[in-house]
């Protein structure tokens, strides 16, 4: 029997992608008489219950019977409950929970995509802007839904107006909501505001709280950006929000220093299926300072190249270098490494 004696590895300081890949089918249901309500059973109820999941406000059940996943064949008290809250949302009347021919009519016009236009949230009369999304009130708040059963909209806590530092990595320009059950495959963004599009967005990720979903992505000439994955971007089962997040052309390259930048989600596919959408962020105002830097400061990693360790050996340092911060202090918010080589040597 041959002892694994010693292992070579080796990594480097550059972001991982990790995908979620999921497998789901695209499907889309035309509702046919006789009504549903409490007590009803067969495929149109479960129909009905992936239509309900699909948005986070008129979800039946976050676990469990009738779940984003699980929806059963049952139409109960909860899909009642959430059938009267998706017709007082679309303004179907009276929002009793009963599944008739009005809801019915106005279910089966969704063909393809359907855009359903709604208050935006903090908004009140006489507002410029929205007070808890910073979102301008002057717009419509939309949410966009595919018959793939995947919606999207702008977060509630979207990323609020305000000045970024010419050159940022990473900065903040918007969050958004996709709501129901499934895989998206595609997201498409537009650049917005003031500024040039050559001398703003160097890269552009799109981001899920702490972990990057995608690889860096560039914008084209025309301001559009585009993430694509046929075997999936990221999943939804429920909401799943997602942050973009762009690194500024560096000033020493030509970057802005001055102008606005934003972004507007203009489509995405889920379970298959594309939608259309207008959906815009704030605009972020460039602002021209000093910025602090960080650089590695070590031409040579700790450990050298070609150095072997016994296996089973722990806490044992791969890689080590040392960062040099000039102008002020910052904080390391992160630090992705890969895997880029391997070597067993038996004996």
């Amino acid at each position: 029997m041959k002892l694994l004696k010693s292992l070579t590895v080796g990594v480097v300081a550059v972001a991982a992608i990790a995908l979620s890949v999921a497998t789901a089918s695209a499907a889309s249901y035309t509702f046919t008489a006789p009504d549903l309500t409490v007590g009803s059973r067969g495929q149109a109820v479960q129909q009905l219950q992936v239509l309900l999941n699909s948005d986070a406000n008129t979800q039946i059940a976050t676990s469990g019977a009738g779940s984003p996943g699980m929806e059963t064949t049952y139409f109960g008290n909860l899909t009642k409950v959430a059938l009267a809250k998706f017709q007082a949302e679309h303004g179907i009347t009276p929002a009793a929970g009963y599944f008739g021919a009005k809801t019915r009519a106005f279910v089966n016009s969704w063909t393809g995509t359907g855009t359903v236009t709604t208050t935006i949230p903090g908004c009140t009369a006489g507002a410029l802007f929205s007070s808890t999304t910073g979102q301008s009130c002057s717009g419509t708040g939309t949410v966009v839904t595919s018959t793939g059963g995947i919606s999207a909209s702008l977060a509630a806590d979207n990323t609020p107006a305000t000045s970024i530092a010419a050159g940022s990595a990473t900065a903040e320009l918007a969050r958004f909501v996709f709501s129901g059950t499934g895989t998206v495959t595609n997201v498409t963004l537009q650049r917005i505001g003031l500024s040039t599009n050559n001398s703003t967005l160097q890269n552009v990720y799109l981001y899920n709280g702490a972990t990057r979903l995608t690889d860096s992505g560039s914008v084209s000439s025309n301001g559009t950006i585009t993430f694509n994955s046929p075997s999936g971007l990221f999943t939804v089962n429920g909401s799943e929000e997602v942050t973009v997040r762009a690194d500024l052309v560096p000033v020493a390259q030509g970057g802005a220093t001055s102008g606005t930048v934003g972004v507007e989600l203009t489509g995405y596919t889920g379970n298959a299926v594309s939608a259309s959408a207008a959906l815009s962020g704030n605009q972020m105002t460039i602002v021209n300072v000093q910025a602090a830097t960080a650089t590695f400061s070590n031409p040579v990693t700790n450990p050298s190249s070609g150095a072997t360790v016994n296996a089973g050996t722990t806490n044992y340092t791969v890689w080590s270098n040392q960062i040099a911060v000039s102008t002020r202090a910052i904080n390391l918010d992160a630090a992705s490494f890969m895997l880029t080589a391997h070597r067993f040597q038996l004996a």
